[in-house]
């Protein structure tokens, strides 16, 4: 705890309460500013309906006539209708700093003296033609989107980006000064994280049990995980996959293959079950084709298991090669992942001192109380807080 309690506005879209926005980034940062600042007031969820209405049939029209999308989102229209409800409710109300996860667009037009600390995980410019919603944009839809995202980080006093993938684009394609920024690692969204007596009582079993965690099969590298899979069986290794959050195409079904199709953390007895997939597992396998960041790679460390994933995206500032896992090519199709997991896995000690060391990055970097003890570092630095941290 900080030694003055003090009061944040916090500015998003999304409810602040649900577990599953921004993968439950939103609800973890609430929380954590509430443990370790003070009285934080969230002035959402909100959305503009008639801008975002007007933004669907301007999208529509270019998706019919021109075959190009208009990401109605980043739009100046709905960035503008952000700001004048967000204004109205800062209005007579006294704040230390605002706190706005995600929600470039809802402070890009924002009239306010207040600091704001803008955090994100990627910019626009580094995600263009690399994540799906913004592909085959219209021209002027791209030129928006990366107008609004820049006025936003310019506007606030710290931009707390999670990798230096997301930072370099941020200074070098948008020419945002050094000073205002901040690498500041997302936490494990986990509930109850394991006491560390679990990962160092772990006894290694005889199959090696890879788990897969993703919503879309092909954007997470499902075949890859399968491909991997199929040649730790040809090598004679016993292993098995399970798969959870997705139903895989049906020429991917095996014998040595579980799929459990969603969990919601929302749901009690859902989260719990999610938990145990992580107790049980050797390995986490994700070969993602898109990424940029990866909490599910938090989430493991802290229940000590290595993390398998393509070096694409953010995924370089969650995991540390040979410390909490390995990354590889993007156009690895398996063999990399299943040679990697062989060397590991045979070798009982090398894997017992690389689960250990994946718990370590989880209490000393991927977790919440950390992430709150670097911004409030970052936040004294620029006396906007006291300079000595109580955390």
């Amino acid at each position: 705890m900080t030694n003055h309690e003090y009061k944040i506005a916090f500015i998003s879209s999304s409810d602040h309460l649900d577990k599953k926005a921004w993968s439950g980034s939103i609800n973890n940062i609430y929380k954590s500013l509430n443990k370790h600042f003070g009285k934080v007031e969230a002035f959402g969820p909100y959305t503009p309906k008639s801008a975002m209405f007007i933004g669907k049939v301007i999208h529509w029209f270019c998706l019919t006539f021109l075959k190009k999308r208009f990401d109605f989102r980043r739009s100046i229209l709905v960035s503008k209708a952000y700001a004048s409800y967000f204004e109205k409710k800062l209005k007579n109300k006294q704040f230390d700093f605002i706190v706005a996860p995600a929600a470039s667009t809802e402070i890009a037009f924002l009239k306010t003296n207040i600091p704001i600390v803008y955090i994100s995980d990627s910019t626009v410019k580094a995600s263009l033609n690399y994540h799906k919603a913004l592909s085959n944009l219209i021209k002027f839809s791209e030129k928006q989107a990366i107008n609004i995202e820049t006025k936003a980080l310019n506007k606030s006093t710290i931009n707390a980006l999670t990798s230096p993938w997301a930072i370099n684009s941020a200074i070098n394609d948008l020419n945002i000064s050094t000073k205002k920024m901040l690498l500041l690692p997302f936490g494990a969204n986990l509930k109850n994280p394991p006491n560390k007596e679990l990962i160092l009582n772990k006894t290694k079993s005889n199959t090696c049990k890879l788990l897969f965690i993703g919503v879309y099969w092909e954007n997470k590298g499902g075949c890859i995980a399968y491909n991997t899979l199929i040649k730790l069986l040809e090598m004679g290794i016993e292993a098995e996959l399970t798969i959870c959050g997705c139903i895989p195409p049906e020429k991917y079904k095996h014998e040595k293959i579980t799929v459990i199709p969603f969990l919601n953390k929302n749901i009690k007895e859902e989260e719990e079950k999610l938990y145990s997939l992580y107790e049980q597992a050797n390995f986490l396998i994700l070969p993602t084709r898109f990424e940029a960041y990866g909490l599910v790679f938090c989430e493991a460390s802290a229940y000590g298991v290595p993390s398998l994933a393509t070096n694409t995206g953010g995924v370089s500032g969650v995991i540390t090669e040979g410390k909490n896992g390995y990354l590889f090519q993007y156009n690895d199709l398996g063999d990399g992942y299943s040679n990697k997991i062989k060397e590991i896995w045979m070798n009982d000690e090398a894997y017992k001192q690389l689960s250990l060391s994946c718990r370590e990055e989880y209490e000393t970097r991927l977790n919440w109380d950390s992430w709150a003890q670097k911004l409030q570092e970052k936040l004294s630095e620029l006396s906007i807080l006291p300079s000595e941290p109580n955390i």
